[in-house]
């Protein structure tokens, strides 16, 4: 069950806006509204360094994790 009063006093509390939508078309309708007013912009972000570090994590992990477990005589 929606609390739609509930809903308003926040969104009129915090600067905001109350949206409802009971069906697909309308839901749409206020999508592309909302992205009228916020906008988009799209641009390439590089991550094969945040790749690179997460594998080297890994690594340094396993090495270690082998080490503990069955330690080398």
């Amino acid at each position: 069950m929606l609390d739609e009063p509930t809903l308003r006093a926040v969104a009129a509390e915090t600067g905001g806006e109350y949206f409802r939508a009971s069906e697909t078309g309308q839901l749409r309708r206020i999508y592309r509204e909302l992205a009228g007013r916020i906008g988009w912009e799209k641009r390439p972000t590089e991550v094969s360094s945040m790749v690179g570090a997460v594998a080297l994590g890994l690594l340094v992990g396993s090495v270690l994790l082998r080490a503990w477990v069955s330690p080398i005589h």
